[in-house]
């Protein structure tokens, strides 16, 4: 009896420090899965196929975007080394977790929309700049600050299935979650162009398609 008691504690343990302390195993535990979804078929041999096969190989996906919508983001700061644009997102990303060092950083970031005007811009209060951009394109924000000193962009025109979403069942919906990220970027020919295998968060269709410069 203190023999099994033993390996039922060691066990519980186990799954304690794994969930913790591994990414991968965490992401794993609380991923879910579209119904035919086959983990061994999702593959670089998926690009090119047409949608019609993608659907008979993995079934129906847990969710579709129609016609996704580019945007660009162009960075104006003098600590790149420190920050960066956050892939796939409107927002930035720190490489020192240390948050007093955060708020010293100086940045602008400003996003612009598949029209090439502005609808969002990101300052921090140690970043002197008072000009409101809002409707601006891309070609006036450079004439009155120069070059951005990082830029992404996001590509559009895609339809997008998603494979993949938050286990509810097992923890609530957490969007700082990170899970098994897996989607399929679709082109206008219904085919698919590309797509997108990581731990990463969820209900985001933009990661994979966008690049940095």
């Amino acid at each position: 009896m203190k023999k099994i008691l033993l390996t039922i504690l060691l066990i519980l343990i186990t799954l304690y420090l794994l969930f913790t302390y591994s990414d991968v195993f965490k992401a794993k535990l609380i991923t879910t899965y579209s119904k035919n979804y086959k983990e061994s078929l999702f593959n670089d041999k998926l690009i090119g196929i047409s949608e019609i096969e993608l659907l008979k190989k993995l079934g129906k996906p847990l969710k579709v975007t129609q016609n996704l919508s580019g945007y660009e983001s162009f960075l104006y700061t003098k600590d790149l080394d420190k920050i960066e644009i956050a892939n796939g997102y409107v927002g930035i990303t720190f490489k020192d977790k240390d948050y007093e060092e955060q708020e010293e950083i100086a940045f602008s970031l400003i996003t612009f929309n598949k029209y090439n005007k502005c609808f969002s811009q990101w300052k921090t209060s140690t970043y002197k700049d008072t000009i409101d951009l809002s409707g601006k394109s891309k070609e006036d924000v450079i004439k009155i600050y120069g070059r951005p000193n990082r830029k992404m962009k996001c590509d559009d025109g895609y339809k997008v299935y998603k494979y993949s979403k938050l286990n509810t069942n097992i923890t609530n919906n957490d969007s700082t979650y990170q899970i098994n990220v897996r989607l399929v970027f679709i082109d206008k020919s219904n085919k698919v162009v590309k797509i997108y295998k990581n731990i990463n968060l969820d209900n985001n269709e933009y990661l994979g398609c966008c690049g940095y410069e």
